[in-house]
Formats: structure tokens, C-alpha cells, sequence
């Protein structure tokens, strides 16, 4: 089996297996569920500068969710 190069958390690089990729593929499709949104550069720009701006966009966006939720 060839092994693979792949960057780890922007460390160095890291030996990985095809196999090791096919394991943490089928570990993310069953336990994560991911969303994907895109903005246009002209109409959004405040917006884009604004998300730019924050750290961990993934906490933000549960945070205003469950905010929407207490409602």
C-alpha cells in the first residue's frame, strides 16, 4: 500500500494510508453533519469582512442557533 502525505493540523507533513483515509471518511459521514453556504464577494462584502473577523466561525454559528432556539 502507497502511503500518502497529508498536512495535520498545519504541522508538518504525516504519513497516511488510503485505508487511513477511507476509516476517517466513514467515521466523518456517520458522525458529522456539515452545511455549505457561499457568499458573493460585490453583495456580501460586509458580511464576508465581518465572518473574516471571527476565530471559530463553526462556534459562532451553533451559538446564534441556539439562541434562535430559546426563543
Amino acid at each position: 500500500m502507497e502511503p500518502l502525505y497529508n498536512k495535520v493540523n498545519g504541522g508538518g507533513d504525516c504519513i497516511v494510508t488510503k485505508a487511513q483515509l477511507r476509516a476517517t471518511a466513514k467515521y466523518e459521514k456517520n458522525n458529522y453533519k456539515s452545511y455549505h453556504f457561499r457568499l458573493r464577494n460585490d453583495v456580501d462584502r460586509l458580511l464576508i469582512e465581518y465572518l473574516d473577523s471571527i476565530e471559530n466561525k463553526n462556534e459562532y454559528f451553533k451559538n446564534l442557533v441556539k439562541k434562535d432556539l430559546e426563543k
